[in-house]
């Protein structure tokens, strides 16, 4: 699996905070993103193993989420590496190598007309854009939540002027 220095992602954390990583990952098959042309994917499995294939050469290895640093180790040969899922969505799940700024994306295969990446600067650009549609979010809760506000104060007002209306009635009924 091949990783990108990546700063972008950074601000990205907190997504990860709620994964249900054999949901998110189990019975799928997410190729790897890479810039060298080799088609690399992995199938993780519910039982803990992973299936590993480069250009149609399957090997096994193991994964296990590990809760308490919610972090996943792949175990592959000799060779483990502990990844942290930095950001997951129906696209594209990003696993930061613990303790560096290096990240490994992992494209969701079913996905692939919506979201194929071929450069690293389109990765970039993908994630560029979610966070305009977060920011923008936000403002639009904003605006209803506005809205709403504007509409309590008319039902306020309302009410306020047929009690007063009432009132009117109620003195000029009874002085006459």
């Amino acid at each position: 699996m091949k990783t990108y220095l990546f700063d972008t992602l950074n601000r990205y954390k907190r997504f990860s905070e709620k994964l249900d990583a054999k949901t998110i990952l189990c019975n799928k098959s997410w190729l790897v993103f890479n810039d060298n042309g080799i088609k690399e994917v992995y199938i993780f499995n519910k039982d803990g193993s992973l299936i590993i294939s480069v250009s149609g050469k399957v090997s096994n290895a193991t994964w296990k989420y590990i809760p308490a640093n919610k972090s996943i180790i792949i175990t592959s040969g000799d060779n483990s590496y502990m990844m942290n899922p930095a950001f997951v969505d129906g696209n594209i799940l990003a696993l930061q190598m613990d303790g560096t700024n290096e990240y490994a994306f992992l494209i969701n295969e079913q996905n692939l007309m919506k979201f194929l990446p071929q450069s690293l600067l389109e990765v970039e650009q993908y994630f560029e854009k979610k966070e305009t549609e977060l920011e923008l979010k936000p403002i639009e809760n904003n605006d209803a939540q506005k809205n709403q506000e504007t509409l309590d104060w008319d039902i306020i007002v309302i009410c306020l002027l047929s009690l007063l209306f009432i009132i009117g009635l109620i003195s000029f009924l009874a002085n006459n």
